[in-house]
């Protein structure tokens, strides 16, 4: 598959931690509650519950659809689209790269998808590439495309840029009271439809789901597009 040369690639050490900052953020919150909800809720900085992207969430559109011939496992499986960026506060930020977290809270497993950002998707009847829609259209624009494509719907969404995955190394070096200190700025630097209290959750929602131990894997590919029966069964939401 050709991929754009322009189009920044992220590097391995980042991929490797682009789940576990939801985990770290709701220890953030945890821990430093009274200082971060007014960070989250009353200032500028905070990128919190974007309305657009729970716009783009909540859409008819963002739905699991079941391949013919396949049959769904009805295991409740949450799907967090993870968007890595240059600069979330820029108003064009480059896409850098993209990840599926799946989180089996049925079987309790958890797996991360990496798509490749020159994924063939649609939008608005017509075809293009992840990282061009989201260079012109903004990352809400991409949620029914990717569902689309993939045949998962998605739960949430988190961007992140050079500086939070910085903020988060930091956190994470700290343990609790790390996560604490960089909380604030942590927040600063993502963008997602979750709200304060939702990021609160993730902890115990995370918990035992095996997402500290998941490992990046490739998308199943058919040609351009995602294999959707075979990204199906690998996530459980379809049967084998």
């Amino acid at each position: 598959m050709y991929e754009r040369p322009d189009v920044p690639k992220p590097g391995r050490h980042r991929t490797a931690v682009a789940v576990a900052v939801l985990v770290a953020i709701g220890c953030a919150l945890l821990v430093g509650l009274p200082a971060l909800w007014h960070l989250a809720n009353e200032t500028n900085a905070s990128t919190l519950g974007d309305g657009a992207l729970q716009e783009a969430v909540a859409s008819r559109d963002n739905a699991l659809a079941v391949p013919e011939g396949s049959e769904p496992t009805g295991a409740d499986v949450e799907t967090f689209l993870v968007l890595t960026v240059g600069d979330v506060r820029a108003d064009a930020p480059a896409l850098q790269g993209a990840e599926l977290l799946c989180v089996d809270h049925t079987a309790k497993d958890s797996h991360r998808v990496t798509l490749p950002t020159d994924l063939a998707v649609t939008a608005g009847g017509a075809a293009t590439t992840l990282a061009d829609l989201f260079a012109a259209r903004g990352e809400g624009a991409c949620v029914a495309p990717v569902s689309a494509a993939t045949g998962l719907a998605v739960s949430h969404v988190v961007e992140l840029d050079g500086e939070g995955w910085s903020l988060f190394e930091r956190a994470v070096a700290g343990g609790i009271q790390g996560a604490a200190q960089a909380g604030p700025e942590l927040l600063s630097s993502l963008r997602t439809d979750m709200d304060t209290g939702q990021l609160m959750d993730l902890p115990d929602s995370l918990a035992g789901t095996g997402v500290s131990a998941a490992e990046p894997e490739p998308c199943p590919m058919a040609g351009d597009g995602v294999d959707r029966a075979a990204l199906g069964v690998l996530v459980g939401t379809l049967r084998g």
